[in-house]
């Protein structure tokens, strides 16, 4: 489902901590915040240790000078939404690049959407972002502390223009119709299959990503590395390169259909 009235300033956020949500806020090595699945039995980290905010930045850099220089208005979706690292870096580059973006974003954490959407406003625009309890906004601060102002409020007038909206969790399975052959750029961020198996079934990613991949030009970039990806991504229609994963993984996955 798509969230309406993420800026209602009405909203009562309940939870004092970041535990009441289920997460633990922790510094990866490079000083940038990550968050910890405090709710199932693997207790996963969303990025690596060495650096969270270095993961998105590797992730994101190997393909999106592709992106822009082939596609003028591309249409991006990414997976996770964490702390918003993902998007605040690629609205980040498309203004300094002077591209248009639009796109969408999947997260199964709808209160990460609000806290996510509330404190941003807040911090761009001095609105009142009191509801939020301050050690949310402490993590949220020093997120946005990575990126320029403009970068920021670009992407906040992409949510405000509703030019990228912010979805609940993505369903394989469902045929989404809005994003029919419409995806220039997959940013592929959910935690492992151990934790999100229903993200990681091969015959549910074919049927997606040949749904929605733009028939032309279409790229997909991620952090893993396994053999359903690799399978999935070919039988879908994109080359798949094996790439250097970040800090101490061996491996992750480009793909593109060009």
């Amino acid at each position: 489902m798509f969230l309406t009235n993420l800026f209602d300033q009405s909203f009562d956020f309940q939870a004092r901590a970041w535990s009441d949500l289920g997460w633990e806020a922790v510094r990866t090595d490079d000083g940038s915040w990550s968050l910890r699945d405090l709710s199932g039995p693997s207790q996963e980290l969303m990025h690596h240790r060495w650096g969270a905010y270095s993961e998105t930045e590797y992730v994101i850099s190997r393909v999106l000078p592709d992106v822009f220089k082939y596609v003028c208005d591309p249409f991006i979706l990414n997976l996770g939404l964490g702390l918003g690292y993902n998007e605040l870096r690629l609205a980040t580059v498309a203004f300094q690049n002077k591209k248009s973006i639009a796109g969408i974003t999947f997260e199964k954490d709808l209160m990460l959407l609000r806290l996510f959407a509330h404190t941003l406003m807040g911090h761009t625009r001095g609105a009142d972002a009191g509801i939020v309890p301050d050690p949310f906004k402490m993590v949220y601060r020093d997120v946005f502390s990575l990126h320029p102002v403009e970068g920021l409020e670009f992407f906040l007038s992409l949510l405000l223009g509703q030019q990228w909206q912010l979805h609940g969790a993505l369903n394989l399975r469902q045929l989404y119709e809005e994003l029919r052959g419409k995806v220039h750029l997959f940013v592929w961020d959910p935690f492992s299959p151990k934790t999100s198996p229903e993200l990681w079934v091969e015959e549910d990613l074919v049927h997606f990503l040949s749904w929605t991949a733009h028939p032309q030009y279409s790229w997909f970039t991620t952090y893993a590395c396994n053999g359903v990806l690799k399978r999935a991504l070919k039988r879908a229609g994109f080359h798949v390169v094996v790439m250097p994963g970040f800090g101490s993984k061996k491996h992750s996955l480009i793909g593109f259909r060009q």
